[in-house]
């Protein structure tokens, strides 16, 4: 009788445990690379004068954004300086 019960809960164990090693093997094969962030001033900036900000380092960009008639209605330019001004 215990023989069958201590199957029946290595049996349920065997199939919750499956899933959890899988998962913990598939973390370790994550990408190493890490995403850049927004600098402040690029946040900053793109808040002000209305433009998706870009990620990592910046030199010079241009944004545009068209309308559902495919007429454009802002259009965004900018460099920046190695100081991080416009």
């Amino acid at each position: 009788m215990i023989e069958n019960h201590l199957y029946s809960l290595v049996t349920v164990v065997k199939y919750k445990l499956l899933p959890c090693l899988l998962a913990i093997f598939l973390t370790g094969c994550d990408r190493t690379e890490v995403t850049l962030s927004f600098t402040p001033e690029m946040a900053s900036f793109s808040n002000e004068f209305d433009f998706d900000p870009l990620r990592g380092p910046v030199k010079d960009f241009t944004q545009t954004l068209m309308d559902e008639q495919g007429e454009v209605t802002k259009r965004v330019s900018g460099t920046l300086s190695e100081e991080g001004l416009f």
